[in-house]
């Protein structure tokens, strides 16, 4: 403790200068941390699980399936179009569904 109060005024400027620029790179890295915990915390077991909407791994899936799709048809590879139609075998309606809805129009 003798240090410290033998430390001068400016000293104490210098030092306090210091922990407020400690303080301001330290404090975002520290608020996302604990964000990160009260997310990672579990609030009550009796609770319904929410499902989360946004991810959209399926969407994805089935967009990048109809491209592979699209592409396969376009470039004439039926062998390729037929297993992907069997991977796939619900989206075949809905993707019928949806091409005759464009013909209409």
């Amino acid at each position: 403790m003798e240090f410290l109060s033998s430390l001068s005024l400016v000293q104490w400027i210098f030092v306090l200068i210091g922990l407020g620029i400690l303080g301001s790179s330290l404090l975002p890295w520290l608020k996302d941390k604990f964000e990160d915990w009260k997310i990672n915390v579990k609030t009550d077991e009796n609770e319904p699980n929410t499902i989360d909407y946004k991810n959209h791994d399926l969407t994805n899936l089935v967009c990048k399936w109809e491209c592979l799709v699209d592409a396969c048809e376009y470039m004439d590879l039926q062998a390729a179009t037929e297993k992907l139609y069997e991977v796939f075998p619900l989206l075949i309606e809905v993707r019928t569904d949806d091409s005759d809805k464009e013909e209409e129009f």
